[in-house]
């Protein structure tokens, strides 16, 4: 809570739209890490309309596909990792990506095989 608080004091509006994404990102992150997946999910939806560069996109994505599999929707998941995998230029980071896309992509035969929702 103290670095959300902290994080509020930070006055990005007279800034390019660029440092306003930046920080609606690293909002969403700790809502996440607070478990408070709808008000992450908000924030990420307010920086995407910020225009963001392709590596905050993908920051972003990745953040989204984070909050999906926290949330039990592997398939939204996959979704916004196939999407980064795009945006990616550097091989560890698409490694990582895709390492990650192939555990989300288990989680949805797992899911399908139980009848569950992906």
């Amino acid at each position: 809570r103290e670095a959300n608080d902290r994080l509020a004091t930070v006055d990005v509006s007279r800034l390019d739209s660029h440092f306003q994404a930046w920080k609606r990102l690293l909002e969403a992150r700790l809502e996440l890490a607070q478990n408070l997946p709808e008000t992450a999910l908000r924030y990420l939806a307010q920086a995407e309309k910020l225009k963001p560069t392709p590596a905050l996109q993908g920051e972003i994505l990745a953040a989204r596909a984070a909050i999906d599999l926290a949330e039990q929707r592997p398939l939204a998941a996959v979704q916004s990792l196939i999407a980064r995998d795009r945006l990616l230029t550097e091989s560890n980071e698409l490694t990582a990506n895709q390492r990650q896309l192939w555990g989300a992509l288990e989680d949805v035969r797992s899911a399908t095989l139980v009848g569950g929702q992906s």
